[in-house]
This record gives structure tokens, C-alpha cells and sequence, in this order.
């Protein structure tokens, strides 16, 4: 199917590998492990989003970052669902 074609494409070209992304930042929530999962708005009118889970050093600490803010995240993708998932994610700027 189509969608399968594009998945497989996109595990392709991102799946496992470290990238940059920048955003603004839509939610700010903990996952069930403590860390903080920023969630990054994508294009206009897009649904879609990144979902950033920040690395375990920034569990300590209070998040300079709140909604609204724009930002930079680099992290390992982990795949996609309806929004791309980034893992192990430090703030760039």
C-alpha cells in the first residue's frame, strides 16, 4: 500500500539517525520514565507534530522552554506514527 511505501521510505532516510529539528514548542509533558517530552507544532495547518523526548540529564532541572517558545531539539529518531518521535534529545538552543 501507499502508506507502507512511505513509511518504509521515510525508515529509510531517518529511522536510527541523529537530526536537528527546530519548532515551536506546542506542549511540554513528563513520560512515565520522568523525562520531559516536548511536543514541536509542525507546518501550518499540519496536525502533525515532533514529539522530542528530551535526554534524562534535564529530568533535574526546570525547563527553561514553555509553550510558545521557539527552539532547536537533536535527538535519534525512533520512527513515526502520526508524528515523528525523536529520542534521547538535547536543547541546541
Amino acid at each position: 500500500s501507499l502508506a507502507d511505501s512511505s513509511e518504509s521510505s521515510f525508515d529509510r532516510g531517518y529511522l536510527y539517525k541523529i537530526l536537528s529539528v527546530g519548532g515551536i514548542v506546542r506542549d511540554i509533558k513528563r513520560n512515565k520514565s520522568g523525562n520531559y517530552v516536548l511536543s514541536l507544532k509542525g507546518n501550518p495547518g499540519d496536525p502533525s507534530s515532533v514529539n522530542c523526548a528530551l535526554d534524562s540529564l534535564y529530568n533535574h532541572h526546570t525547563l527553561s522552554l514553555k509553550p510558545g517558545d521557539s527552539c532547536a531539539i537533536r535527538g535519534t529518531c525512533a520512527g513515526h506514527l502520526s508524528d515523528i518521535i525523536l529520542v534521547d534529545c538535547i536543547i541546541e538552543k
